[in-house]
């Protein structure tokens, strides 16, 4: 390796020797401390890469009897409705390293690009089960769950994708997804009603059986077949026809009053059904003969007093054998029966009826949803609406019962009904903020949105919903289930593409609940202030500071170590909109303090009290770690206090001259090194503004360029916070590395992108750091916003591993 050594031109020499007098004649005159301390500068890592892979699992829900066991089975055997998990890493290809903060989603049974960019909403209503995110690792665990019971059993495939990300390069080019089967079964349930659930001695009733499954759909092949039903120990098989099989039954005389059970059963496997079982709770009993048959059971009671039995004429039951389906202060109920003495005859005369709704039957008043009175045959009809927030969506159940006062006790009936209700969403908080109209974001930032859901009428909590979030009508879909206090937490990204403007300065987000078996949806949504560029105002008492000044008087008084004054100011978007609820750091005089802004102010105050060093400090407020003001705060020396004394003759030098004091040799000192230091400042200014005027060393003159020359032009830049100058010249460094390294000689002439696939066939450098070298350069040389110190980082670094590439090549050939 051939050392190259840089000569110092005539300024150069003169600019040192200005340099080294300075320092000699400080350190003669007096000790001076440097006003601006060093500070490191670290190099951030990439924590993204631009082609990802995406590997998981499915893992079983634990077995409710056996909570200490977890298992990872490929297939995985699940009843449908219940909870699985898919676990899996999202990472670089090219380092191996986990890719963080991206959206994971799980999809049951059907998956397909074309359909995730036609209809997205769509395939997320039909398929979607599952949402979750990568931890700082790239890992994830999503517990997913078909909630509706909708979708198919069998041997089905669950789609684990990753949406892609622009931020990584071209979507279609980073998005990926795995899949891997699952082994689902449908339950196949017995629906049991009779005409009556009080009897008599020696009298009939009839009952109808029907088969359903889980997601209430009826089974066509169960027609032909039979059903078991077995009373006061009797066997009695009846076929099935139009999906119900219906039979008539009797007490047998002699009969003592209580209760007794009907049951009725029904035998799977003729039904030639794959992936249907019987009326089992846990794929824990698949292997048992209970998964074999589906049964139900009934208790009726034997009476011998009075009797009421009555009906639920409207709403009928949307499938046979199914219980009627109501929501609470909507749909009318109408019920219709009789009342009989205990000879089963009826009283002859008008009897006061109440009629109750409850989750199990009670003496309670509040129980009471109408009142109505029969006729002298005994016959009696009431129609209500269902009110009361004592009611709890389900199963409920509804009995009619004489009023008191009338010295009758009668028997009832029981009737059962599904009591459905409305959800609501609270108004949201977005990070902590309940004042949605004040919410503002940037591009790729994260809001934490929480929020509740309860039901409409008595404000109960509404557990195990799923809620969506989505900017727009066409962002990425978010999710979370509420908990058992109906609260839920989403973190929704905001689009990192956005590009604010005048046109298009807001943002919506909107929320939206999934209906579940008891509850309807809900929704809601609010708007955001969008922005990406921000401004500063900062005062000190009264005086406007400007950025990068040197401040040492405020209000015309100098500042001494004992001064007080208040440092205040207002952070606004580029759109002049203050900004709220952020937080910033201010570190003044070495310390840091945290505030957060109101209404886009903050402020601070030194009391005096603090006793400062005399000296220079860098003073910086600092938003978001993208954003950041400086200027500085020079404390002078406290002043000296005098106390007059009897003037006395000065001495005087052995030439004869006129007195002087000690004090005007250090004075004139100062003012020499203070002349110099004034010269070196006009130099070196003048010189790095000849600089500045060119954006970068012109095409003709890079193949011309020393790289050394180079890198240390990209420091002075860096050093001047010119970062949108450093970036340009690292990418020029770029070019003289291509053209010496790769050969590539017209590199000055070729474009960028042209470049990069010129480099990328060499196969010898990451693409991934020349892509962000790139865009880095691309967003410096034509953009007109600030360029910051974090995409210069981000550029410097690229280039950093591309000289480590090159070298390590280098080294093992």
């Amino acid at each position: 390796m051939t050392l190259q050594k840089k000569r110092l031109n005539n300024n150069d020499s003169f600019l040192l020797i200005i340099v080294i007098t300075c320092l000699f004649l400080v350190n003669t005159a007096s000790s001076i401390h440097s006003p601006f301390p060093q500070t490191a500068v670290t190099s951030p890592s990439l924590t993204k890469a631009v082609i990802p892979q995406l590997t998981s699992t499915i893992s079983s829900q634990k077995p409710l009897d056996s909570p200490s066991h977890s298992q990872t089975i490929s297939p995985t055997v699940i009843l449908r409705g219940n909870t699985f998990t898919v676990t899996g890493r999202l990472v670089d290809l090219d380092s191996g390293a986990g890719i963080p903060d991206e959206p994971i989603y799980v999809y049951w049974s059907y998956f397909s690009w074309s359909s995730y960019e036609s209809d997205p909403d769509g395939l997320a209503e039909d398929y979607l089960v599952g949402q979750g995110t990568t931890d700082s690792e790239g890992y994830f665990s999503i517990s997913a769950r078909d909630s509706d019971h909708s979708k198919v059993a069998g041997e089905v495939t669950v789609y684990t994708v990753f949406p892609g990300d622009p931020l990584l390069g071209p979507i279609q080019e980073n998005r990926r997804y795995t899949n891997e089967t699952i082994l689902c079964y449908a339950t196949l349930h017995m629906n049991l009603l009779t005409n009556t659930s009080l009897l008599r001695d020696g009298k009939s009733f009839w009952a109808a059986a029907a088969l359903t499954l889980d997601n209430d759909s009826l089974v066509p092949s169960a027609n032909g077949e039979s059903i078991s039903f077995n009373w006061q120990g009797t066997e009695y098989v009846q076929a099935i026809t139009n999906y119900i099989a219906n039979i008539t039954l009797s007490v047998a005389e002699g009969t003592t009053i209580g209760s007794y059970s009907l049951q009725c059963s029904f035998y799977v496997p003729p039904l030639d059904l794959p992936f249907v079982v019987g009326s089992i709770s846990s794929s824990a009993y698949l292997e048992t003969t209970a998964a074999d048959w589906a049964n139900a059971t009934r208790s009726l009671s034997v009476i011998d007093g009075a009797g009421i039995t009555f009906s639920i004429d409207e709403p009928l039951p949307t499938t046979p054998g199914a219980t009627p389906k109501v929501v609470r202060e909507q749909t009318m109920i109408h019920v219709s029966g009789q009342i009989t003495n205990d000879e089963d005859e009826p009283f002859g005369f008008p009897v006061d009826l109440q009629v109750y709704v409850d989750s199990a039957v009670s003496s309670s008043s509040s129980a009471v949803q109408a009142s109505t009175t029969s006729n002298d045959l005994g016959e009696f009809n009431a129609t209500f609406v269902l009110s009361g927030s004592y009611l709890s969506v389900g199963s409920n159940v509804v009995w009619v019962d004489a009023a008191s006062g009338q010295g009758i006790q009668a028997n009832s009936t029981i009737s059962e009904i599904t009591l459905y209700g409305n959800s609501t969403m609270t108004s949201p908080t977005v990070n902590g903020m309940a004042n949605l109209s004040s919410i503002m974001a940037m591009p790729g930032e994260t809001l934490r949105i929480s929020g509740a859901l309860l039901d409409a009428y008595n404000d109960a909590p509404v557990s195990g919903m799923t809620v969506e979030g989505r900017w727009g009508t066409s962002g990425t879909l978010y999710l979370a289930n509420t908990s058992s206090s109906g609260t839920y937490t989403i973190n929704l990204v905001v689009p990192p593409t956005i590009n604010p403007g005048p046109n298009n300065m807001y943002g919506n987000i909107s929320l939206r609940s999934r209906s579940t078996q008891y509850y309807t949806s809900s929704n809601t949504s609010f708007s955001v202030a969008i922005f990406d560029e921000i401004s500063f105002t900062v005062f000190l008492n009264n005086t406007l500071v400007a950025e990068d000044s040197t401040i040492t008087n405020v209000g015309g008084e100098p500042l001494y170590g004992n001064s007080s004054f208040i440092l205040q100011g207002t952070i606004t978007d580029q759109f002049d909109r203050p900004i709220n609820n952020r937080l910033i750091r201010i570190i003044i005089v070495g310390v840091e303090i945290n505030r957060t802004l109101s209404a886009g102010n903050f402020s601070y105050a030194l009391s005096g009290e603090e006793n400062i060093t005399p000296g220079t400090y860098e003073t910086s407020i600092i938003y978001n770690q993208d954003f950041d003001f400086n200027f500085y705060l020079t404390f002078a020396d406290y002043p000296e206090t005098t106390t007059p004394t009897t003037p006395t003759s000065e001495p005087t030098n052995n030439n004869g001259d006129e007195p002087m004091t000690g004090n005007i040799l250090i004075w004139v000192a100062i003012a020499v090194v203070g002349l110099i230091i004034v010269l070196a400042v006009i130099y070196a200014f003048g010189r790095f503004r000849r600089g500045k005027d060119k954006d970068s060393p012109s095409t003709e003159s890079v193949a011309k360029m020393d790289l050394q020359t180079l890198m240390s032009q990209i420091d002075d830049a860096e050093s001047a916070k010119d970062y949108r100058r450093a970036i340009v010249l690292s990418y020029r460094a770029f070019e003289i590395i291509c053209m010496k390294n790769f050969g590539i000689r017209d590199a000055p002439t070729q474009s960028p992108r042209e470049l990069a696939r010129s480099v990328a066939a060499t196969n010898r450098i990451p693409v991934r750091d020349v892509t962000m070298l790139i865009m880095k350069y691309e967003e410096a040389r034509y953009s007109d916003h600030k360029i910051g110190k974090d995409r210069y980082n981000a550029a410097r670094q690229a280039l950093h591993n591309i000289q480590l590439a090159l070298k390590q090549g280098h080294e093992s050939s």
